[in-house]
C-alpha cells in the first residue's frame, strides 16, 4: 500500500468529503482520492479548496480537508488556513511537496518548491513535514490536535516520493 493510500483511507473515519486542487507535486495524493471511494470537490483555486473545507468542517461537524501542491499551491491556501486556525475550524490542510532530495535550505526547492513548515507553523495548531517515515501515530496526533479544543487548523507537508513510497 502507497503512503498516499494509507493516509486517504485513515481520514474516511474523519471526513466524508475532500476539497483538492490538483498538482504535480501531490498527485499520489490525488490519485488515492479518486481511488478510495471518498466523495471530492475539485476546486479552480487553492483558495476556494481551503474556504470550502472550512465551510464543510463547520456546517457538518467533522474534519475539513483541504490537498494543495507544493510551492504557490499550498502558498494560496495560507489565507484559509489562518482563518481556520483563527476561528477554531478543524482543518487539516495537506499540501504536496518536491521529492526529499531537493528540500535543503536554499532560495529553490526543487519545480515549485517552497519551505511550506516554516511558513505554516505559525498559523496551525500542529504541523508537520513527512520525511519519510509515515505512522499511524503520526496522523491520529496531527487530527487529535485538529479536533480538540480549540479546534483548527493542522498541516502536513509530504514530499512527492514519500506519497509514493510503499508501507
Amino acid at each position: 500500500m502507497k503512503v498516499s493510500d494509507f493516509i486517504i483511507e485513515y481520514l474516511r473515519e474523519f471526513t466524508n468529503h475532500i476539497f483538492l486542487l490538483p498538482g504535480g507535486n501531490s498527485m499520489h495524493l490525488v490519485d488515492s482520492v479518486g481511488k478510495s471511494g471518498i466523495p471530492y470537490t475539485v476546486c479552480l483555486h487553492e483558495q476556494a479548496c481551503a474556504f470550502a473545507a472550512i465551510g464543510y468542517a463547520e456546517y457538518s461537524g467533522k474534519l475539513g480537508v483541504c490537498i494543495t501542491t507544493s510551492g504557490p499551491g499550498a502558498l494560496n491556501a495560507l489565507t484559509g488556513c489562518a482563518a481556520a486556525y483563527t476561528e477554531g475550524v478543524p482543518v487539516l490542510f495537506i499540501s504536496g511537496q518536491t521529492p526529499t532530495n531537493f528540500l535543503r535550505d536554499t532560495r529553490l526547492m526543487g519545480v515549485q518548491g517552497i519551505n511550506t513548515f516554516n511558513i505554516v507553523w505559525r498559523m496551525t495548531k500542529r504541523s508537520f513535514l513527512l520525511g519519510g517515515r509515515i505512522t499511524e501515530d503520526i496522523l491520529e496526533k496531527m487530527i487529535l490536535a485538529a479536533l480538540t479544543p480549540r479546534q483548527g487548523s493542522v498541516w502536513v507537508d509530504i514530499p512527492l516520493n514519500v506519497q509514493a513510497m510503499e508501507i
